[in-house]
């Protein structure tokens, strides 16, 4: 069985984190950065987004507006993503 690690989904990736508290946002970008990914404001040559649903912000409708229109943004949720950086 194929397993990928976190560092390699996360590695020379670009991230958006929209709507999470200031605490968790430090968390995020300390835990991306470190797998050598980068965290920058949202574009759409983001590569993945991740939210807090219950303080939905401007990125994840914009978000999902660039997917309709082909653009492959992986949407995350603050649980989605700790638990794929605490799979391991």
């Amino acid at each position: 069985e194929l397993t990928i690690t976190a560092e390699e989904m996360i590695k020379y990736k670009l991230f958006s984190i929209g709507g999470l508290s200031p605490l968790k946002y430090r968390k995020a970008q300390q835990i991306i950065e470190s797998l050598g990914g980068e965290v920058k404001g949202f574009s759409v040559k983001s590569d993945y987004l991740i939210y807090d649903p219950k303080r939905p912000s401007s990125n994840l409708k914009q978000a999902k507006e660039a997917n309709k229109k082909g653009k492959k943004i992986k949407l995350l949720t603050w649980d989605e993503f700790s638990k794929m950086v605490w799979k391991e």
